[in-house]
């Protein structure tokens, strides 16, 4: 390589440094990330381009998930998990792979609109299916411990649920009579209301009709 093209090389890749960092200090942080990015792919990056280069591309896409986390949060997933990824050996990429594993909160609004029923609770718990026995749903009950009180008004909230994909029981107990319950397809026979709890978002369940 010529002189004059090394120097051609390194004026580029600190022309993009400069870009990405005006970028990064006026909030523009994807506009950053991805000068970052292009340099990353650059030949010429040496060693010390790329581990400058990968830190402040990790903090900018660090500060992209956050905005999402908050405005777009099924894109701060993909986000993250580039984070985790791509990044891992950063505080950010770390930061992101022990966020992607935390658990969330359900939330949910009950409509109690069956006859003499007066359902006080909801549950999370797997494995509903239609045409099951009273026992058999009062056994799921039983066994889940991710219960939870409806307000009056109906709405309900589930605080630090693990991950995973849940059918919605729910319950009630008038002087002593105890009931459980649960919508499900005619056909296939499939709960009607789930939670499928996922990484970093918030699952709404939406009205939940008895």
């Amino acid at each position: 390589m010529t002189d004059q093209l090394q120097r051609a090389h390194q004026g580029e890749v600190q022309a993009r440094v400069a870009i990405g960092k005006q970028n990064f200090q006026q909030g523009k942080y994807s506009d950053a990330m991805q000068s970052f990015d292009k340099l990353l792919t650059l030949s010429y990056c040496d060693a010390a381009c790329q581990k400058e280069v990968k830190g402040l591309d990790a903090t900018s896409l660090w500060n992209v998930g956050k905005d999402q986390l908050t405005n777009a949060c099924s894109m701060a997933v993909t986000t993250y998990q580039r984070l985790d990824k791509d990044f891992a050996d950063t505080t950010e990429g770390k930061n992101a792979h022990n966020a992607l594993k935390q658990p969330q909160n359900v939330t949910g609004h009950f409509v109690n609109d069956v006859p003499d029923r007066h359902f006080t609770r909801m549950s999370l718990v797997k494995g509903l299916r239609g045409h099951m026995t009273s026992d058999q749903m009062f056994s799921l009950w039983d066994h889940t411990t991710l219960k939870t009180d409806m307000n009056a008004n109906g709405d309900f909230t589930f605080t630090g649920i693990p991950q995973g994909n849940y059918d919605l029981l729910w319950y009630q107990n008038v002087n002593g009579t105890e009931h459980v319950a649960f919508r499900y397809n005619d056909l296939t026979l499939v709960p009607l209301h789930h939670a499928n709890v996922g990484p970093l978002c918030p699952v709404d369940v939406g009205t939940v009709n008895a």
